[in-house]
């Protein structure tokens, strides 16, 4: 029973289409992380954008209504720089039913896409 359990050497390693085989799987699998950390950072950035346009939104709102001056209704647009980037800004102040409130939706874009809006109520400075 000599050599029952014994291979020969000529036969010992792997045959190319298996290392074909093990590339290509290596290939879709390595593809697939580099496009998932890709996705991820898109991502990071697009809310990194969303969030900071919510927060100049926010100001003006705040601004809005410290302010002692009752706006009217119309639009009010201007600049504000944060986070190193100029942000564009829209205020539409409209009429409610209610004489002591007005609706305010503020509206903040970076290179002409909006990025973010705000909608408010504001009550009459007393």
């Amino acid at each position: 029973m000599k050599g029952v359990f014994t291979r020969n050497k000529a036969g010992s390693g792997f045959t190319l289409i298996e290392v074909m085989v093990a590339l290509a799987v290596l290939t879709i699998g390595l593809t697939a992380a580099l496009h998932s950390t890709s996705q991820a950072g898109h991502a990071g950035a697009f809310l990194k954008q969303k969030t900071v346009a919510h927060w100049v939104a926010s100001n003006q709102a705040a601004e809005l209504a410290i302010n002692r001056d009752w706006p009217r209704p119309g639009v009010t647009t201007g600049t504000e720089t944060m986070a190193g980037q100029t942000w564009s800004w829209e205020a539409e102040v409209q009429d409610t039913g209610v004489a002591e409130l007005r609706l305010v939706t503020i509206r903040v874009s970076l290179d002409g896409e909006e990025k973010a809006s705000l909608v408010a109520f504001l009550g009459r400075p007393m």
